[in-house]
């Protein structure tokens, strides 16, 4: 059944957390190593610490910061992250997302990055966004859907972190100057052809 918990202190999940589509709210912290949505609807009052990963994820909002291994969703969920957004991977599907702070990815040889590969995928990223996997994930990983910045693009660590490619686009929309660096600009690790400034 759907659970609401009204609390002061961080909810702390030592092992994983099995929602079986209910819908979870806390007022304040949540902490867990792993934690599987099934679909389920996840609110957290503060910040969101999960050290494996969620996968299957319903509509999530996060008042605060989330740090997570990977993130996936089920399919057509939204997300909304009242601060900043760090994970490992993090993976669309049919997702709409809003970052109201900054949005850093982190790859490593267990994880793929940032993978868009439906028309619908769309990220909002507020802030910054800084791609700094230390291995290169699959080619081909951000294939359709947007892309909007409104602070700098920092890309670093792996030379194939944001393979744009196909009708996946990239809107830089920020009120001010915004900076783009790419520490390895190659062919297949770069903008596509539906950038817009």
């Amino acid at each position: 059944q759907d659970f609401t918990l009204e609390n002061n202190e961080t909810l702390t999940i030592t092992n994983g957390l099995a929602m079986q589509g209910y819908n979870l709210s806390t007022d304040n912290n949540l902490s867990a190593y792993y934690i599987n949505a099934d679909g389920g609807d996840l609110t957290v009052g503060g910040e969101l610490k999960v050290t494996s990963g969620m996968v299957n994820a319903g509509n999530t909002t996060i008042s605060k910061d989330v740090d997570v291994g990977n993130l996936s969703f089920a399919s057509d969920k939204t997300l909304y992250v009242g601060g900043n957004l760090t994970a490992k991977s993090f993976a669309f599907n049919n997702t709409n997302a809003e970052i109201n702070g900054d949005c850093t990815i982190q790859a490593d040889s267990t994880n793929s990055g940032l993978s868009m590969i439906y028309e619908s995928d769309y990220l909002l990223v507020k802030g910054n966004m800084l791609l700094a996997n230390s291995y290169s994930p699959s080619y081909g990983n951000l294939t359709k859907g947007t892309v909007e910045l409104k602070g700098d693009f920092v890309q670093k660590g792996s030379y194939e972190n944001y393979p744009e490619t196909d009708d996946h686009r990239t809107i830089i929309s920020g009120n001010s100057k915004q900076t783009i660096s790419w520490e390895y600009p190659k062919s297949y690790n770069t903008f596509g052809k539906y950038l817009e400034l």
